[in-house]
């Protein structure tokens, strides 16, 4: 099956195997095909503007300004520029690591992206607290 990576938007095939019939393998392929076409179909939020909501909604007066500016910077300068046009449902732990991975390999200290991990969570635990 093919389908589109969310993080490099270029097509990439998918297989599986194990299936013990040949009806039994359509039929799965069928199944993840309606799955993709149902997502598609609710019109699926961007992480960007996730994000972005996270912040005006759930942030903004209730956190100090400079923590706010912080979390803002951190969306506008780390996050969004890596992840780009990502759905919010594509983002998988193994992406998220490689994220993590992308800031210490450009150097930046411990501690920030300790900081900048800490706002992805924070969205991350709210998006789940639903």
């Amino acid at each position: 099956m093919k389908y589109k990576d969310p993080l490099t938007e270029k097509f990439k095939e998918k297989s599986k195997r194990g299936f013990t019939t040949k009806k039994e393998a359509q039929k799965a392929a069928i199944d993840e095909e309606n799955r993709l076409m149902e997502g598609h179909e609710q019109s699926p939020m961007s992480l960007e503007q996730y994000l972005l909501t996270w912040l005006e909604e759930y942030k903004k007066g209730t956190v100090r300004k400079n923590t706010y500016e912080i979390h803002e910077r951190n969306i506008k300068n780390h996050i969004l520029p890596y992840f780009k046009n990502v759905l919010l449902k594509n983002v998988k732990p193994i992406m998220y690591q490689k994220f993590l991975n992308h800031l210490t390999e450009k150097e930046y200290s411990k501690r920030t992206v300790e900081i900048i991990h800490g706002t992805m969570f924070l969205m991350l635990l709210r998006r789940l607290s639903y």
